[in-house]
């Protein structure tokens, strides 16, 4: 009995070490940046159901397999880090443990075919919340952080706008669609400039007041440029009848690099932190 005990305590405690919030070891590094791949991996897939419902749908059981197993990968990391953590009540009062434990059971509920929560769009979105737990893996500046934060909660209005954007496309005459069209590309124009053009250099990233309202600013020129490219693409798919997977992604490949451009832009400005 006392062997087993010793065990199962060798167990706990090298296991709280590989699942450490900073990874030291390089068996904790690996299984931290596999879980931040995961976390990415979910962003994604979600985004690939609300941009391209049509080829996931035709690819649904598969999409269905790597979410199910990576549900599984997250509900074991959840429980590990219950088990091996010291303070049970202050883990289960931490808000990224909070978002995990809703993540986890709204994917639950909706294997119950529980219709009337699956029609909710939270319920749709709330995987999106596992992504603000990067911000407390990431070791990094506050304004680097802050950044993150900041791209995460676009994400998050780009999916809030994206059905009424949708529905006033399809409410728009067709005499007046290339007027329409051509306003918004000059809009969304004016706005890559001034994204590309704002430096966070320029700022004292130690002010909070000067890191929040840089990051105001950017998020005002980057959401409308976000708002285009769903225009584009809802334009292509229910006006013109023409949906490219290529075409998409390109679309999108441009405004991640954006996002991109100004993650590196407040990562220098880190560096002076």
């Amino acid at each position: 009995m006392k062997k087993i005990k010793k065990i199962g305590f060798s167990l706990k405690e090298r296991l709280s070490i590989w699942f450490a919030d900073k990874p030291k070891t390089p068996v904790a590094k690996g299984i931290y940046w596999f879980i931040v791949g995961l976390i990415l991996y979910s962003a994604i897939d979600f985004l690939i159901h609300l941009l391209q419902p049509e080829f996931y749908e035709a690819n649904l059981n598969a999409f269905l397999l790597v979410d199910r197993i990576v549900i599984g990968v997250f509900t074991l990391e959840l429980l590990i880090r219950l088990w091996v953590s010291k303070n049970k009540k202050k883990f289960a009062f931490n808000a990224y443990n909070i978002f995990d434990f809703i993540v986890l059971l709204s994917f639950y509920l909706s294997v119950f075919n529980l219709t009337i929560l699956r029609t909710f769009r939270f319920i749709r979105i709330i995987r999106m919340v596992r992504l603000l737990r990067l911000h407390k893996l990431i070791v990094a500046a506050n304004i680097v952080k802050e950044n993150m934060i900041k791209n995460i909660a676009i994400v998050f209005v780009l999916i809030l706008i994206a059905d009424p954007l949708h529905n006033f496309i399809l409410s728009i005459p067709e005499d007046v669609l290339g007027d329409l069209l051509f306003a918004f590309s000059t809009l969304t124009l004016a706005a890559m400039f001034g994204a590309f053009s704002y430096s966070y250099k320029e700022i004292n990233p130690n002010k909070p007041f000067e890191r929040i309202f840089a990051h105001l600013t950017t998020g005002m020129l980057m959401i409308p440029i976000g708002a285009m490219f769903l225009f584009i693409q809802f334009i292509l798919s229910v006006k013109i009848g023409f949906s490219s997977p290529l075409l998409n992604v390109s679309i999108w490949f441009i405004y991640t690099s954006i996002v991109l451009w100004d993650f590196a832009n407040a990562l220098r400005a880190g560096r002076s932190d």
